[in-house]
């Protein structure tokens, strides 16, 4: 649809829709659309009611105008109106907040969203609703300035925003204020500077200053910066030049870098860079992550270095309830995280001591001829303050673990998935779960299995509580690499073992057999519930 309304000579894009999970063909489309001369606008989401780290995509990209949501006058920043930052820039998010709240809009013939006043007008909230009213200033700008792109937009519309008392991660540059942002003297890029993690991306940045005037300017910068609880910390932030003399659509590009010292809080640190011209002043908001990072390397049973994007990385504090969790990298998984902020590798953390756990997906060892279910690892590992830390595991110093699956007899078991997940002694409740979905790797349409060795290699830690099952449908189920309807699906083995267990074997009728196509849940012997989901 992007495509199809770029090629057609579409102008803006108003895109109120979201989702929880990054689409590539959806981003790769949206900077296509973006690099052809249209604006795209997209509403940042529902999702503030869980707080920060909540702005759904795409709204979640750099390159878009993200809306959030504000009552109107007294402007008041809607509390369900999902809030930054995105990962992995760590940039501010939304850009800049509009009216959502109560918004009277075209009703199309039939339909039942929001409160239908009538025939033709409806009542509704959301980011979905606030996204319109800017991408109706967009268009207004491109009225007046139809050689503006997406850059040109954004800038007016951040720098000329009217500033309310929210956070950054709240409201971004404030409200809009398309009066103001319809004849700026001057724009900068980016609109939003955002440093990231300054352990990864350094402490120096740049940006630029464009005039869009037709005679000389005067520009005077002011500066401001304060650590996340209000404290100031302006003394630390140094720009190249605090006046500039700028000739009719001349650029400037300028340094702003902060200063490493002991004093440097740990957190989130923001700020403005004030450009004052012509009796207006033009504000370019940023933020600096002042946290620590930390990595993961696998290496492999003979000491190789493997991908640990392919598995999951989950880190928790141990002084408080922050846990994280990585991204995965393996397509045919599905991952179950609860309470957990979701990350690319490294972590961003703040200096401490967290448990690191590691669940790998199930691979072969040709060379011992072994199909390897899975491994489990927990650990301690500290994140000093203001450093990159490196955690190596090592696949070859993990204690092995035999499991055996013995099926019904006469009606041999294809096993289609198996998953590795955690539990806490107390109480004893499920916190997160991964499985793999995994044809490929065990199985193949017309194989029989009177038995199916399997090895789990865990750590040795006293932390280690984990829960384990393996997933398995009768043969004969498989259609084309797919399900057929309603097969019916065992849990195998869900067990906590100690690492010290030298084996494990289940006989199929020891454990609950349920029927369903889509989705299961299973009453665990510990009493923690656990739902999961086939994918066909």
């Amino acid at each position: 649809g992007i495509e199809w309304a770029v090629e057609h000579g579409v102008d803006i894009l108003s895109m109120s829709l979201g989702t929880d999970v990054y689409v590539e063909p959806v981003a790769e489309a949206i900077k296509w659309a973006i690099s052809q001369g249209a604006i795209v606008v997209v509403a940042a989401g529902n999702g503030g009611f869980y707080g920060y780290f909540t702005i759904s995509f795409p709204g979640s990209m750099d390159e878009v105008i993200t809306v959030g949501s504000c009552t109107k006058p007294p402007f008041k920043v809607s509390a369900w109106s999902s809030r930054g930052p995105v990962l992995p820039s760590w940039s501010i998010k939304p850009d800049i907040v509009a009216p959502g709240e109560n918004i009277i809009a075209a009703r199309a013939a039939n339909t039942s969203m929001g409160y239908p006043i009538n025939d033709y007008y409806t009542m509704a909230s959301g980011t979905s609703m606030a996204t319109p009213h800017v991408a109706g200033a967009a268009a207004l700008l491109l009225q007046i300035h139809p050689d503006w792109g997406q850059d040109e937009v954004k800038a007016a519309l951040i720098e000329c925003a009217r500033p309310i008392e929210e956070d950054y991660y709240t409201c971004g540059a404030g409200v809009i204020d398309v009066v103001e942002s319809a004849l700026p003297k001057l724009l900068t890029y980016p609109a939003n500077l955002a440093f990231g993690p300054v352990v990864l991306k350094g402490y120096k940045s740049q940006f630029n200053i464009a005039s869009v005037s037709n005679y000389t300017l005067e520009v005077e910068l002011h500066k401001r910066m304060f650590f996340e609880n209000g404290i100031d910390y302006t003394y630390l932030l140094h720009i190249d030049a605090y006046n500039l003399s700028l000739k009719p659509f001349e650029e400037e590009i300028l340094s702003v870098e902060i200063s490493f010292r002991e004093t440097l809080p740990v957190g989130h640190l923001f700020g403005e860079i004030m450009l004052e011209c012509s009796n207006k002043t033009y504000r370019m908001i940023f933020n600096a992550i002042t946290l620590s990072a930390l990595n993961v390397t696998l290496l492999g049973l003979k000491g190789e270095l493997l991908n640990a994007c392919m598995g999951l990385v989950i880190v928790e504090s141990l002084y408080s309830e922050e846990i994280y969790a990585s991204r995965i990298g393996d397509p045919s998984s599905s991952l179950y995280v609860f309470l957990a902020t979701v990350m690319d590798l490294p972590f961003i953390l703040y200096p401490g001591s967290y448990i690191i756990r590691f669940l790998y997906p199930p691979f072969a060892d040709n060379e011992a001829k072994l199909k390897i279910a899975g491994i489990l690892y927990s650990n301690v590992t500290h994140v000093e303050r203001l450093q990159i830390s490196n955690h190596v595991i090592d696949l070859s110093k993990l204690h092995r673990v035999d499991v055996q699956i013995a099926p019904h007899s006469g009606k041999p078991l294809c096993p289609v998935s198996s998953a590795i997940g955690f539990s806490y002694p107390y109480p004893l409740s499920t916190m997160y779960l991964i499985s793999w979905i995994s044809l490929d790797r065990h199985a193949t349409a017309g194989n029989s299995y009177e038995s199916l060795p399997m090895l789990t290699y865990v750590s040795e830690h006293e932390m280690l509580y984990p829960l384990m099952f393996f997933e398995a449908i009768p043969e004969g189920y498989f259609l084309k690499g797919s399900f057929a309807v309603s097969p019916e699906v065992y849990f195998i083995g869900w067990h906590m073992f100690d690492p010290h267990t030298p084996s494990l074997s289940y006989e199929l009728d020891d454990f609950m057999k349920v029927n369903a196509r889509y989705d299961a849940a299973s009453e665990t012997p510990l009493g923690a519930k656990l739902s999961m989901k086939i994918y066909t």
